[in-house]
């Protein structure tokens, strides 16, 4: 009884409780007994079950013997081992799945080919190459990826791969032996994986080159163009269709020509090779008035000045750019200097070039003036010779505008045709003799007056109220409105600039005048900021001078002042009629007033010249000579402004006199001027005489860091016995002040000196202990790790060649897509391990100690060069960029400094990196690094809008990467919402590729786009965690 409860008790924990105990009560002691009596044995022999079990295995050995020949022979690194079949599973496969008909591949295929068909198949299904598809072409290619890598992982690991092939053995053998088929699992169809890759294993198609023209204004402004192409495509049931494609083109600001744009494919299908590549050769077509060369624009005709033009002290032009650009020219005339000179002259040319008015920022537009002698062509007329002359000239006028350059350029050929000159001048000239010609016809000569008017502001201000009101008029210059009063003003100018020179001196003035010659020569260039005029359309004027050629003399010919204006607007780039009406309009109104004020009023005050402001000791105050007080000389001033322009003996000559004034207990000043005077002697090479002063500086002031690097760099230019005096000089003077000019200086110093035997690591050493030292000397570190940097650097070679791949690297890692980036870049830097030695690395350690101890002595510029040396070679060093970011994040580059921290966190999660982190997160959205401050600045220029001038618009879930949205975001119009604001409020895409192609796209479209992102924008994606953008 007490065993039968404990058998009981026993099967109560048993799963197989209700049977076991069954069989217990039935049986008695036979139910524990599993042996079979050899008469079992015998029976269980013969039956039928068995024996099909023992031909099963049978076979299951026979398919794994013959399999194992089979791929030992074609794959000799196959080592078939009992083990295998114990061993894990590198996946849990599906036994009714067949992986080798994924891959494409037979049993017996090597596993070379296992590995080359998952990469051949991962070209074409591979998530990275599926963008730009349609999403539901992206999600069936994603679920075939998900099957070949699956494929692969089976197939990839030898025990793996025997233990499937045994299990389908098994199933193999069962079917043959007992007739039941075994039902096998749907797969993956591999028709269009191999319609695929015999698609890129045919030959290439044809290079279909197609011919297309822009208006040279396109290339000026730039343009997005859709281009719309019939093409061969394949269809499933139909095959070769026509259907239209759309290729986007973008021509940016400045293309050369001619311009190639490749579609690699898109091109018609065809039966027998690839589809074809597609490639347009984008050209200009042929302008009215300009042509280009390179990345300049050249003015065909000359513009006339009229006759004239060449006596007058001013020279003032008219210049039409590209489609609605205007530029006024005007300045002092450098052919003029006395009319009696210039009268044998007919003609002369002004060749102007004005910087970035080209097809590009650096690009000239070119043009030149004929400025004419003698006086207008005017030719008689008789009264129906007149009637006709100015019946044509209003006829175009009416037609045309009312200012426009085309419609002087048409007025030209209306006088041209009449015997009169294109140029304003002459044409003006001749509707006055006209209209006195055809007196009594009132109507006729209201438009004549109207066409003198042309280009002036005739109910504008006077310019004599304009001189007066501002102070500059003069009674001897109130009546003289003509031009040969601003003649002899010329010519007195002239005479005045002469005047008191010694006869020799004259003599080769006007030596010099005489060999001017007949073209002259004028390059503007940028002044000061755009300014935007809130009109409607907007425009903005850019101002133009060639203040710097005037600091130049080209040959004998010293340039004289010239400046330039050009009115333009956003909307010169849109060829709409709507658009090009309203800026007509605007253009009207705006160019009669500025050649009003450029051409009238600004010449006409530079008669009046204010009181120079001599720049000499002068008298101040009013009473008696006792009561006045002189003012010194500025003899440092002086120096140093003649030091900047590169006189140094001039500056020295400063320098004494000022020595020579400064009271004896005054040590600072004098310090100072010495010092000063020791740098300008060291420039004319007068090294002993720079050292005495360097050392006369240091004696006043021993605690000058600036002192010590006179002495530091005369001592080693003067001889070899002194590289110890300036070596010491220098260190001294990086202990005292850490700056960027005095560790070159060092390190110049000891290149010199490190022909002599020292052991870097004795300086290494004194400058860790310096920095550790309390209080620390981070100065006298900074000297030390210098020198040990020289001395290491020289001894061994650094590998410049792997260092430069590695740069290559990074920045395809930083600017990539591609999922292979990360791995190149680690193998890279394998490579750098492997060609670096251990004195290379303790450089890079010296590197990041000296810009920590550069961090400590704020001088930050340095700090970050050197950190970024230091990374250079051992980009995987977590505190090296930890200094990098320090410098950065003083600097006020958050931004940077948050990349190489999260850098830092990826390689060696620090509490210092974690923290520097979070310090940039809070500071980012204070806005006060420099990119949020240039910003800022270029948002507040909308500051001064009016409320009435920009629309906000909103919108959200864009969804880029599905085709046809991206197809409305392209299909937004170009200039409609130029004024206007976009706020796009998240779920714009799903990549950051396809955020940032997006918001280029968007910004194209409106003055300004905010973007806040959203969940989709945020979530990375597979290609896109741990590379550089996300680290």
């Amino acid at each position: 009884v007490k065993s039968l409860k404990f058998e009981m008790a026993v099967a109560a924990f048993d799963d197989d409780f209700s049977f076991a105990q069954e069989s217990f009560a039935r049986l008695g002691d036979r139910a524990s007994s599993s042996k079979l009596t050899e008469e079992q044995q015998k029976q269980l022999k013969q039956s039928k079950a068995f024996q099909a079990q023992q031909r099963v295995d049978e076979l299951v050995k026979e398919y794994s013997e013959q399999r194992d020949q089979q791929r030992a022979l074609l794959d000799q690194a196959f080592t078939p081992e009992e083990a295998d079949f114990k061993a894990p599973k590198a996946y849990d496969y599906d036994k009714a799945l067949n992986y080798y008909e994924v891959l494409g591949l037979q049993e017996q295929s090597p596993l070379e080919e296992v590995n080359r068909a998952y990469k051949r198949l991962s070209l074409v299904y591979h998530p990275d190459k599926t963008k730009g598809m349609p999403q539901e072409q992206q999600e069936d290619y994603a679920t075939i990826f998900i099957s070949v890598k699956n494929a692969h992982l089976v197939l990839g690991d030898q025990a793996t791969r025997r233990q499937y092939d045994k299990d389908r053995d098994h199933d193999r053998a069962t079917e043959l032996v007992s007739g039941v088929k075994v039902q096998a699992a749907q797969h993956v169809d591999l028709t269009e994986v191999l319609k695929r890759i015999a698609e890129m294993q045919r030959p290439p198609g044809k290079l279909v080159e197609v011919k297309m023209q822009l208006e040279l204004e396109e290339f000026f402004y730039g343009a997005r163009k859709a281009v719309r192409r019939n093409r061969q495509v394949k269809d499933f049931y139909q095959g070769l269709v026509m259907q239209e494609h759309v290729y986007r083109l973008h021509v940016q600001r400045g293309s050369s020509e001619a311009m190639e744009v490749t579609f690699k494919e898109q091109g018609n299908y065809n039966k027998d090779t690839r589809p074809d590549t597609v490639k347009f050769s984008i050209t200009s077509r042929a302008h009215s008035r300009l042509e280009r060369a390179s990345s300049d624009l050249l003015v065909k005709e000359d513009v006339q000045l009229g006759a004239g033009s060449l006596f007058q002290a001013h020279v003032r032009a008219r210049v039409s750019g590209l489609r609605g650009r205007q530029l006024f020219l005007w300045g002092l005339n450098p052919f003029q200097s006395s009319k009696s000179r210039w009268s044998s002259r007919d003609s002369a040319k002004l060749s102007v070039a004005v910087e970035r008015e080209g097809l590009s920022d650096d690009g000239f537009l070119r043009f030149k003036c004929l400025l004419q002698g003698g006086s207008p062509n005017v030719p008689s007329f008789s009264k129906e010779k007149a009637t006709d002359f100015l019946k044509e000239l209003s006829a175009v006028r009416e037609a045309t505008g009312s200012s426009s350059q085309d419609l002087w350029d048409r007025l030209g050929s209306v006088s041209a045709s009449h015997g009169v000159g294109r140029d304003q001048a002459s044409i003006r000239a001749a509707v006055r003799a006209a209209m006195t010609a055809a007196r009594g016809n009132l109507a006729l000569l209201a438009k004549a007056v109207a066409l003198l008017q042309l280009g002036s502001w005739h109910d504008g201000p006077r310019k004599d109220k304009f001189l007066t009101r501002h102070g500059l008029a003069q009674a001897a210059l109130d009546s003289s409105d003509n031009e040969d009063d601003a003649l002899d003003l010329a010519a007195m100018e002239s005479n005045r600039r002469l005047a008191g020179r010694p006869p020799l001196l004259l003599r080769e003035e006007r030596l010099k005048e005489s060999l001017k010659p007949e073209v002259s020569e004028v390059k503007l260039k940028p002044m000061g900021e755009d300014v935007v005029l809130f009109t409607e359309p907007p425009c903005r004027l850019a101002f133009f001078s060639n203040e710097e050629q005037l600091r130049e003399e080209s040959g004998d010919v010293k340039p004289r002042a010239m400046f330039a204006v050009c009115l333009a607007s956003s909307t010169c780039s849109d060829d709409s009629p709507e658009v090009q009406k309203n800026w007509q309009r605007l253009s009207d109104e705006l160019v009669p007033l500025l050649e009003l004020s450029i051409f009238h009023f600004w010449p006409a005050a530079s008669y009046h010249r204010p009181r120079a402001l001599a720049d000499f000791a002068v008298s101040l105050g009013s009473g008696s000579k006792d009561k006045a007080k002189h003012l010194p000389v500025p003899w440092r001033r002086l120096g140093a402004d003649s030091f900047r322009s590169g006189d140094f003996w001039l500056a020295a000559s400063y320098y004494s006199r000022w020595l020579a004034e400064i009271p004896s207990e005054d040590k600072l000043d004098i310090a100072i001027a010495l010092s000063n005077r020791a740098a300008a002697l060291a420039k004319v090479r007068l090294f002993e005489d720079s050292l005495a002063d360097g050392k006369a500086a240091k004696e006043l002031r021993p605690d000058w860091g600036r002192a010590w690097a006179r002495i530091g760099l005369a001592a080693r230019m003067t001889s070899e016995d002194r590289l110890d005096e300036s070596l010491e000089a220098w260190r001294n003077a990086v202990k005292l002040e850490p700056s960027t000019d005095h560790v070159t200086g060092l390190a110049d110093a000891a290149r010199a000196w490190a022909a002599k035997p020292r052991d870097a690591e004795v300086e290494r050493e004194a400058g860790n202990a310096a920095f550790f030292a309390s209080p620390p000397q981070f100065g006298l570190a900074i000297a030390h790790y210098t020198v040990a940097l020289i001395l290491t650097s020289d001894s061994h070679g650094l590998p410049v060649k792997e260092v430069e791949a590695l740069a290559e690297k990074e920045r395809q890692l930083r600017e990539a897509v591609d999922i292979n980036a990360e791995e190149n870049f680690k193998e890279a830097v394998q490579n750098l391990r492997k060609a670096t030695s251990s004195a290379v690395a303790q450089v890079a350690v010296l590197y990041s100690n000296r810009a920590a101890a550069l961090c400590h002595s704020k001088c930050w510029d340095a700090a970050a060069s050197d950190a970024r040396e230091a990374i250079k070679l051992r980009p995987d060093w977590a505190k090296a960029r930890c200094r990098l970011a320090v410098a950065l994040l003083a600097l006020r580059h958050t931004e940077e400094a948050y990349s190489e921290l999260a850098w830092a966190v990826a390689f060696e999660s620090s509490s210092v990196a974690r923290t520097g982190l979070e310090a940039c997160i809070h500071s980012i959205p204070t806005w006060r690094s420099i990119s949020a401050t240039k910003r800022c600045k270029r948002f507040s220029l909308d500051s001064g809008r009016p409320r009435s001038s920009a629309k906000v618009w909103a919108i959200s879930d864009i969804h880029f990467d599905s085709k046809q949205n991206e197809e409305w975001c392209h299909a937004i119009d170009d200039f409609v919402f130029q004024d206007d604001v976009l706020i796009v409020a998240g779920n714009l895409a799903d990549t950051l590729h396809t955020v940032v192609r997006a918001l280029q796209v968007l910004r194209g479209k409106f003055r300004r786009v905010f973007f806040v992102p959203g969940n989709r924008d945020l979530s990375l994606n597979a290609s896109e965690v741990r590379t550089a953008r996300f680290p």
